[in-house]
């Protein structure tokens, strides 16, 4: 017994001195730019940040092409993108589309959903689905001449729900703050100042403080 053990830590610890091998040989084989912190290795479809302890590989696969954006890099996987930071922290995953909704980052992954995150990471708003892409496309308005998207407040189970279970839509602007509380059970837009929405059930009108007003009068085309 006392050989066998011997033997299968001789064989892991060669395996180990032979994988360390391979990847200094790897790594000693790729052109790392001397003017950037940052490459995007084409050959290998890998992503690759210089750090203090020299150039590390990260786990994004496929990559072809990565560039700086907004204090971060946008590294393209085939037709999606992920956002990493400068510490190597992975904010978004492959992702189809990110963009800057203000202090924040609005991103849209297919079969998912959409997610609303501050600069750290954290998620604030998220949408299942593909009504999520159709919701922040383009925002729900304008307040106090800041645009907002109608998200609902993220927490950890919304991600399972189907888009109609959500009961926190609300609008938030782009440095994070609810300007429409997060308690309705569907989508809304501000159209000319005012909403419809639902809560509990119930619709009603709200303008761009929340607060319940009147119906709007209807249009000629409307009546």
């Amino acid at each position: 017994m006392r050989t066998l053990l011997l033997i299968t830590l001789l064989v892991a610890t060669a395996g180990l001195a032979t994988g360390q091998r391979w990847n200094r040989v790897f790594k000693d084989s790729i052109p790392f730019p001397e003017d950037k912190n940052y490459f995007a290795d084409r050959r290998h479809a890998r992503f690759w940040l210089r750090t203090d302890t020299g150039w590390q590989m990260l786990k994004i696969p496929h990559v072809h092409h990565a560039y700086e954006w907004e204090g971060k890099f946008l590294v393209k996987t085939g037709d999606m993108r992920a956002l990493v930071d400068p510490d190597g922290r992975v904010l978004y995953g492959p992702s189809h589309y990110i963009r800057k909704h203000g202090d924040l980052f609005l991103g849209f992954v297919c079969g998912k959903g959409s997610y609303l995150q501050t600069d750290a990471g954290d998620t604030l708003a998220f949408i299942p689905g593909h009504p999520g892409d159709r919701l922040v496309r383009k925002p729900a308005g304008m307040i106090d001449s800041a645009y907002v998207y109608c998200l609902a407040k993220y927490y950890p189970e919304l991600a399972s729900f189907r888009h109609d279970e959500i009961h926190t839509y609300g609008l938030i602007d782009g440095q994070g703050n609810w300007r429409i509380p997060p308690k309705y059970d569907a989508p809304f837009r501000l159209e000319e100042g005012v909403a419809q929405v639902q809560y509990k059930g119930e619709k009603f009108w709200i303008d761009a403080s929340g607060k319940r007003v009147s119906a709007p009068p209807k249009t000629s085309s409307e009546e």
